[in-house]
């Protein structure tokens, strides 16, 4: 969730011509709240529940292969 929040600020920044149809309210102040609380929330789940916490870390990171091999197959021009 944190990265969803951070791509939000960096495709604003990144892409400025791309027509926006719709507004962050408080824009950069509230994604950036939201990162940090996303961060937080990860930082405490790996402090709490190691466990649980590097099972789902694991589980993203074998995903990554698929991400990879079907990523070759979109378009480039979005």
């Amino acid at each position: 969730m944190a990265l969803v929040g951070a791509s939000v600020i960096w495709l604003r920044r990144k892409r400025r011509e791309v027509d926006r149809p719709y507004r962050t309210l408080g824009y950069p102040g509230t994604p950036l709240v939201f990162v940090l609380i996303s961060v937080f929330f990860l930082a405490n789940t790996l402090i709490h529940k190691p466990v649980q916490a590097y099972a789902a870390i694991g589980c993203m990171v074998l995903k990554l292969p698929f991400y990879f091999l079907f990523r070759k197959n979109r378009r480039t021009d979005i």
